[in-house]
């Protein structure tokens, strides 16, 4: 019982920390627009 449960965590964690370390179509959008505006700014 115990053991299933933490194989089940474990593969959550995983996949979790899998899909945050890819960059999200939203999360480039954001980056994008972020360093368009510094470079406005700084232009």
């Amino acid at each position: 019982m115990g053991g299933a449960l933490w194989e089940l965590w474990g593969k959550l964690i995983l996949s979790e920390l899998l899909f945050l370390s890819l960059p999200t179509p939203l999360e480039a959008a954001g980056s994008a627009m972020l360093s368009g505006g510094l470079w406005r700014g700084l232009g």
